[in-house]
C-alpha cells in the first residue's frame, strides 16, 4: 500500500480518543490495489478492508493487516466441471455456459445436512458436482424408508410436483450447482438439448424405480446386495490394474439394509458370503472391491 502525506502534520489523532489501544488515525493515501482475479477479499479477525476505502484505518495487529484480504480460489467454471458431460450443460457452448454461470449458484452441503426436505417447495434443480446424497421418505408414525442414493452427475429437484417428494441428505461434504426452475423454463426454450436431457433423466428415474420394485419383490438377499454393489460401482467406481472394480461406500450399512429391504444382520451375513464366494475381493467399512 502506498501512502501520500500532505506537508502539514501527516497524522492527527481523532477526538475524542476512545481507547489508547484502539486509536484511530486519519491517513491520506492511494486506494489499495484490487485483489487478483482469482481471489476473494473477506474480513479476518474483525478487520475489514472496507475501512481503507473510507480513508480510515483502525489500528490493529500486523497479522490482521496482512490477512485482511485472504486469497480464496473461485469455483471452477462450467467448462472445467468434472460432471459437465453428464449434466444438462453438456449441449451448451461457451457463450451459453457463460450466461448460465451468471444465474446459477454453487452450494456446499455439509455431511448429514438436508439440501431438500420432503414437503418443502420444489422450486430448484440441483446437480451434484461432488459428494453423495441419501433420499428418504417418512411415514406418519416416524418410520423412514431409504428410496435411493445420488452421486456426482445426478440431478435432484426435477419439477414434477410443487412440493419435494423426498428428503435429500448429504452422506459426506458435498457440492451442488443450483438452478431455479424459472431460469430452466427460459433456457429450455432457447436450448432444446437441455429439455431433452431433463426428459431423459425422468425416464432414467422411472426405469430405476421399476428395477427397484423387481429387486424388492423377486430377488434373494444375495442378489439384492450384489445388484446394489454393482450399481454403486457403475456410478462412482473405478477399474483397478487387476481387472477388479473398486468403489467407495459413503452410506452406512443401515442405509443399505433399509434400501434393500433387509435386516442389518442379514446384510452383514450376505456380505460375508459374497466375500467367501469371491464376488467381493476386499470389503472395508466405506469401500468395496468387486471381482471383474
Amino acid at each position: 500500500m502506498t501512502h501520500s502525506f500532505s506537508r502539514g502534520p501527516s497524522l492527527r489523532r481523532s477526538t475524542p480518543m476512545r481507547s489508547p489501544r484502539r486509536a484511530e488515525w486519519h491517513i491520506r493515501f492511494s486506494p489499495p490495489r484490487a485483489p487478483d482475479s482469482d481471489a476473494i477479499c473477506r474480513p479476518i479477525g474483525g478487520f475489514s478492508p472496507r475501512r481503507y476505502v473510507l480513508g480510515r484505518w483502525s489500528m490493529g495487529s500486523s497479522d490482521q493487516r496482512a490477512g485482511a484480504c485472504a486469497a480464496e480460489k473461485r469455483p471452477a467454471s462450467c467448462d472445467l466441471c468434472a460432471v459437465r458431460e453428464r449434466s444438462i450443460c453438456a449441449d451448451l457452448g461457451p457463450r451459453e455456459l457463460a450466461q448460465i454461470e451468471k444465474t446459477m449458484a454453487r452450494r456446499t452441503v455439509a455431511k448429514s445436512h438436508a439440501l431438500m426436505e420432503e414437503g418443502s417447495p420444489n422450486d430448484s434443480l440441483y446437480i451434484i458436482v461432488q459428494g453423495s446424497f441419501r433420499l428418504t421418505k417418512h411415514l406418519e408414525d416416524g418410520r423412514r424408508q431409504v428410496t435411493g442414493f445420488l452421486f456426482p452427475g445426478d440431478f435432484m429437484g426435477v419439477r414434477a410436483t410443487p412440493a419435494s417428494a423426498y428428503t435429500a441428505e448429504a452422506l459426506e461434504d458435498s457440492r451442488v450447482c443450483h438452478f431455479p426452475h424459472k431460469f430452466l423454463d427460459t433456457i429450455t426454450v432457447d436450448f432444446p438439448g437441455v429439455k431433452d436431457r431433463l426428459i431423459a433423466r425422468g425416464q432414467t428415474e422411472y426405469h430405476k424405480a421399476q428395477d427397484h420394485i423387481v429387486l424388492l419383490g423377486k430377488k434373494t438377499a444375495e442378489e439384492r446386495v450384489e445388484s446394489f454393489l454393482y450399481m454403486v460401482a457403475r456410478s462412482i467406481g473405478r477399474n483397478t490394474e487387476d481387472d477388479a472394480t473398486e468403489a467407495p461406500l459413503p452410506m452406512p450399512r443401515q442405509d443399505i439394509a433399509d434400501y434393500l429391504g433387509l435386516r442389518l444382520e442379514t446384510l452383514s451375513r450376505t456380505l460375508a458370503l459374497l466375500k467367501k464366494k469371491g464376488s467381493i475381493r476386499d470389503l472395508e467399512r466405506h469401500r468395496v472391491t468387486l471381482a471383474g
